[in-house]
C-alpha cells in the first residue's frame, strides 16, 4: 500500500484505532495525527525514513522489533521503543516532543558514525532540567552530541545535567555542539558513566 500524500487525521471524541495489519508494505507520506491509537503490525521492523517520528506511548510492544532512523529522520518523543534501535548516517536521535522529555528504549541503541543526538536544557530561575534518553541495554555512542539550552539563563559552574541512562555504554561521541557558558568559564563537560 502505498499513500505518498496521505493524511490520517482523527477527528472523534473517543480514541478511535488505526490499525495496518498487512504483511506487505505501507507508505504514508502524510501526517498522522490526532487521538487514537497506530497499530502496525506485519515485518518486525520499523524504519523512520524521513520527517520525524514523535513516540507518545509504546511504538511496539515486541522486543526483537528493530527501528532504524534513517539519513534526514528523527525519533524522538516521549514514549517508549521496545525493540534494538539504530540511529543512521545522517539520522538523529531526540527526547522530548518539541521540548523537555524523555525517551525509554527498553533495548540498546546504537548511534553509527555520521548520526547524531539532540538534547535540550533548560535553566530559568537558577532551577535546570534537561532531556533524557533511557536505556535498558548497550547504549553504543558515535557521531554528534548537540545540546541547546532552551532557559533564559547561561549555564554556570556546578550546573549538572544527566542526559543518557543505560545499563551499559560503549564507543564516544565525536563531535560536540554545547551551550555557551557563563562568562570567564571554560568549558569541561564530564561524560560520566553510571547507570
Amino acid at each position: 500500500m502505498d499513500r505518498p500524500n496521505a493524511n490520517f487525521v482523527y477527528a472523534h471524541r473517543q480514541k478511535v484505532p488505526f490499525v495496518h495489519t498487512h504483511s506487505d508494505f505501507a507508505h504514508f507520506g502524510g501526517g498522522i495525527s490526532g487521538m487514537g491509537n497506530l497499530t502496525k503490525t506485519g515485518r518486525d521492523q520499523t524504519v523512520v525514513s524521513a520527517g520525524q517520528l514523535l513516540v507518545d506511548g509504546v511504538l511496539t510492544t515486541n522486543p526483537a522489533s528493530l527501528t532504524s532512523v534513517a539519513a534526514n529522520a528523527i525519533l524522538g518523543g516521549n514514549g517508549l521503543v521496545c525493540g534494538p534501535t539504530t540511529v543512521q548516517n545522517g539520522g538523529a536521535l531526540a527526547p522530548g516532543a518539541n521540548g523537555i522529555g524523555q525517551l525509554t528504549v527498553s533495548n540498546h541503541v546504537t548511534f553509527t558514525g555520521g548520526s547524531c543526538a539532540m538534547m535540550e536544557i533548560t535553566k530559568n530561575g537558577g532551577v535546570s532540567v534537561n532531556d533524557l534518553l533511557f536505556v535498558s541495554g548497550t547504549l553504543t555512542q558515535a557521531g554528534s552530541l548537540v545540546v541547546t539550552n532552551l532557559g533564559t539563563e547561561v549555564l554556570a559552574a556546578g550546573d549538572r545535567c544527566k542526559l543518557f541512562n543505560a545499563l551499559k555504554f560503549a564507543g564516544a561521541f565525536t563531535n560536540f555542539s554545547l551551550p555557551p557558558l557563563a562568562a570567564n568559564l571554560i568549558r569541561t563537560w564530564v561524560n560520566i558513566r553510571d547507570p
